[in-house]
């Protein structure tokens, strides 16, 4: 996943002669105000419009329109409007190239994009492609760029993940942090997005542990650039939730779910939302004998999502299965219950079955 930011652009003032339209200056100034408050949908009308007016206007600078076709294919992407990303994209790459010949050094970041808006198409061969374009760009303008080579590891390594190359794919997830730490970037959109997505693979191989450690690195980056309710910090922890969730380490998965249920969908949840679940260890003599049951229970959710007072209200085979019913429903985590966009505790009623697998 790639962290899509809007870079407000500069309106330039020429002189009168060869000023650029009033139509195009009023949607642009419309664009930037609404992708600069995060409205990426409203932005949409008034950047195409700016672009349609820009591409009708010769006096309007061709970077400003590059950048101005660049940001708007992003705005699409936010939206789920794939094939206008790609093209709005695409048209920021040709007038850059226009301007400043093939594979100019101007259109690299737009060339990057576009990469990952095929990516996100399901289209590896598109982006592997660019990605090619995009070495011999950075031979040609970016030789020693520590940043640039780590940007490329990372555009590779998503390729090679969404091939299922995942070895592959992990070596450069790996040599790109290795090349931003050389650089001494601590951009959330690199390095961050490097050890995230490194975390991510360890999971997928079970290596819960290590998972864990690149979480941590990637949530420290991230907290340096972002508030504490952005999307990539809230998804941080929500992985941290299932690596610790995986280890069987409620304490270690604690404070993340506090971090989730403190910020995530805060003004609209009505009722608790589970974050963190253990099962039950199964008794021996129940398992030795081929016993299986249920134990319904009551409980309370706090307003920091923990769960207290719990009671059984009713149970097949109680002596067996309501003890370690019981514990492992305190070790369970919740966002709690929303209303009036306050936090409130709730009660609630769950029923914890044990079932014997063949």
């Amino acid at each position: 996943m790639r962290v899509l930011c809007f870079i407000v652009l500069a309106v330039l003032w020429s002189t009168p002669a060869i000023s650029a339209s009033s139509q195009y200056t009023e949607c642009l100034l419309a664009f930037n105000e609404r992708a600069g408050v995060g409205d990426k949908a409203g932005a949409i009308e008034p950047g195409e419009c700016a672009l349609q007016e820009g591409i009708n206007d010769s006096s309007v600078d061709q970077d400003q329109l590059a950048s101005l076709a660049e940001q708007l294919g992003l705005a699409y992407g936010t939206v789920r409007k794939k094939e206008k990303e790609i093209r709005s994209i695409q048209m920021a790459v040709d007038i850059y190239d226009r301007a400043h010949g093939e594979l100019s050094k101007q259109s690299y970041q737009a060339r990057r994009n576009l990469a990952y808006a095929h990516l996100i198409n399901s289209d590896d061969k598109a982006a592997a492609r660019i990605h090619s374009d995009l070495v011999r760009l950075k031979n040609t303008h970016f030789k020693n760029d520590k940043v640039v080579q780590g940007q490329l590891d990372l555009l590779r390594g998503r390729i090679d993940e969404s091939r299922l190359f995942l070895k592959a794919a992990m070596t450069k997830y790996k040599s790109a942090i290795k090349a931003f730490d050389a650089a001494g970037d601590q951009s959330p959109d690199n390095i961050g997005l490097a050890y995230f997505m490194t975390g991510r693979l360890y999971m997928a191989r079970k290596k819960d542990k290590l998972a864990i450690e690149y979480f941590d690195y990637a949530l420290e980056i991230y907290e340096l650039s972002y508030p504490p309710g952005h999307h990539e910090i809230l998804r941080t922890h929500t992985f941290l939730i299932q690596a610790y969730s995986r280890k069987k380490d409620p304490d270690g998965a604690t404070p993340h779910v506090l971090h989730v249920a403190r910020y995530q969908d805060d003004l609209e949840r009505e009722d608790p939302k589970p974050l963190f679940r253990r099962a039950p260890t199964y008794p021996l003599k129940a398992s030795d004998n081929g016993f299986q049951g249920w134990v319904q229970i009551e409980f309370t959710i706090d307003k920091e999502g923990f769960v207290k007072d719990p009671v059984v209200i009713d149970a097949e085979r109680p002596k067996l299965f309501n003890k370690p019913a019981l514990k492992a429903l305190e070790k369970w985590r919740y966002a709690p219950k929303v209303e009036n966009g306050e936090r409130v505790e709730s009660r609630e009623v769950v029923v914890i079955t044990f079932v014997l697998r063949p």
